[in-house]
């Protein structure tokens, strides 16, 4: 199947997605305010903006959906366990993320599949997985696929087993082992020699991920998940003014995108197959990259709800397509239906 006949399909189901309920879970930062429950916040650049919230209602009222919003989790938990709701009527558009532990996503998932209610994005298990990235990186590596070389460092400041790494005038990239949108990223790669580790900051006392600094360029690649098809986008260059998406640019969007045509495609492809099977990841996500000047591809991140919004690389790479952010939309949640 490929991206044209899944829009031809999800059309077919967009008459019965009208009939169901559709409910909003996201968190965004002027309106996830929660005043039942004592929440631990996560980080607002996980949240959306206004403007990307205002997005994504956009889209919907597109297709002419019925949909509810809730901005906290708990309130949407709660409302389903005191009310009457028809749990067959309703479909989840997931974009949950609140928290600040690795299991910080899969609390809608495991909910959902314990009363039987759709929902969009992976399972609890896929979404907890894919949070912990020096896991996932050394499971992977067994399995053939290309990583950068990676330790990682404890609050304790003591180094897994025990085991600091051999680098001196290797570049590194340290980072949150379980954090997404480039939080605690800097734009300055050093050398692991100059490295003071007593200075490092742990971000809610989490564990930090020192990395080899692969130089080259980086690669975003989405697809989508229909009936066990995987359907795979373009892989998109991403373009910054640094070496690297820092937190800074992240959160002010200061990057652009190129549809990547360079001799490393299929091996994307492949590994893009690879990961999504070994991970167990549903429905839709994204896989980023490193290439170097040698054309090896080297796993970066994984993205199991990658934003949908103006400026992310699954819209630009739906939209070089003639697709829009309501197709992409019309597709996650038909699969549901599926």
């Amino acid at each position: 199947m490929n991206i044209s006949s899944l829009i031809q399909s999800a059309d077919k189901m967009l008459s019965v997605l009208k009939q169901k309920s559709i409910v909003i879970v996201a968190n965004v930062q002027s309106k996830s305010h929660n005043y039942k429950f004592n929440v631990v916040d996560a980080n607002p650049i996980e949240k959306f903006t206004d403007k990307e919230f205002k997005e994504i209602i956009d889209a919907l009222d597109l297709l002419n959906l019925n949909y509810q919003v809730y901005f906290c989790e708990l309130d949407f938990i709660n409302h389903i366990l005191n009310s009457k709701t028809n749990l067959n009527n309703i479909v989840v558009l997931n974009f949950a993320r609140n928290g600040i532990k690795e299991g910080k996503k899969s609390l809608i998932p495991a909910f959902c599949d314990l009363l039987g209610i759709r929902y969009t994005s992976s399972n609890a298990a896929t979404q907890s997985l894919c949070r912990n990235k020096f896991v996932y990186n050394k499971y992977l590596k067994q399995l053939g696929v290309k990583v950068p070389d990676t330790y990682v460092l404890y609050p304790t400041r003591k180094w897994f087993n025990n085991i600091p790494p051999k680098w001196t005038d290797e570049k590194v990239i340290v980072k949150p082992i379980a954090e997404s949108g480039s939080i605690g990223i800097s734009s300055e790669i050093s050398k692991f020699k100059d490295i003071d580790i007593s200075k490092i900051l742990f971000i809610n006392n989490q564990s930090m991920l020192f990395q080899e600094f692969i130089e080259g360029i980086e690669i975003e690649c989405a697809f989508f998940i229909h009936n066990d098809d995987l359907i795979i986008l373009p892989p998109i260059q991403l373009n910054t003014n640094n070496y690297i998406l820092d937190e800074k640019s992240s959160m002010f969007n200061n990057y652009s995108f190129k549809m990547y045509k360079g001799p490393a495609v299929n091996i994307i492809f492949t590994l893009v197959k690879t990961i999504v099977q070994a991970l167990g990841i549903t429905n839709y996500g994204r896989i980023d990259f490193r290439i170097n000047d040698k054309n090896e591809v080297f796993l970066f991140d994984v993205a199991t709800m990658p934003y949908i919004c103006n400026h992310s690389s699954v819209v630009f790479a739906m939209e070089c397509q003639g697709y829009s952010k309501s197709d992409i939309y019309k597709i996650i949640l038909t699969d549901k239906l599926t």
